[in-house]
């Protein structure tokens, strides 16, 4: 587009402060501001919002096999297959870690989903789940369930959380399983619909 300039006989008498429009067309995405002076132009806005792009989906593959956790034991889940993103891979499927890309709020969406579980009569569940960063627990959620009798139950445990992460943080995904009253232990279920995340920089 042309550079447009507009006589400021032209411009309302309540235009304060605006004397003239002299600018090109900005590139994609980018708004029009002013200076305060009376001087637009076009500029790419930063900070003072969130911008969600990219991000990067995981999910328990585990050789197409569920991954078992013992009973009372901290174990590291195994998302170990990337089902799209991971540009740069931030994600390690070696190791099961996500190492933080540059510093800001992440949000974390998904679940994990266990196979089918028999309770014990009268037997109480719980079924924990971590995110640890640099190896240390920073957030867990857990799903109880008490049986009155022996009972056949799957669980479904989601995963809805925002953290403030500085770069190069080193954050992965751990489970226990506690069973009181067995020393039943518990699988968890594989494939991007059954065991996922999705992590994505907001802010």
């Amino acid at each position: 587009m042309a550079n447009t300039k507009i006589p400021a006989e032209l411009i309302a008498d309540n235009a304060v402060g605006i004397t003239q429009l002299n600018v090109s067309d900005g590139s994609d995405g980018q708004v029009l501001t002013t200076n305060g002076s009376g001087t637009l132009s076009f500029s790419t806005v930063s900070g003072g919002g969130s911008t969600l792009s990219g991000g990067t989906s995981i999910y328990l593959h585990n050789s197409w096999s569920n991954q078992n956790i013992g009973r009372n034991t901290v174990t590291k889940l195994l998302f170990d297959t990337v089902l799209f993103g991971n540009s740069g891979t931030p994600f390690s499927t070696t190791n099961n870690n996500y190492t933080v890309p540059s510093a800001g709020k992440y949000l974390i969406l998904g679940q994990i989903n266990s196979a089918n579980l028999v309770t014990a009569a009268n037997g109480q569940q719980i079924l924990y789940l971590s995110i640890y960063k640099n190896g240390s627990e920073i957030f867990y959620d857990t799903l109880y369930n008490k049986s009155v009798s022996a009972d056949t139950i799957q669980y479904k445990l989601a995963v809805n959380r925002v953290l403030d992460l500085a770069q190069n943080d080193v954050i992965d995904f751990r489970a226990r399983f506690s069973h009181f009253t067995s020393s039943t232990t518990l699988d968890i279920s594989r494939g991007d619909d059954n065991t996922y995340l999705y992590i994505v920089k907001i802010e």
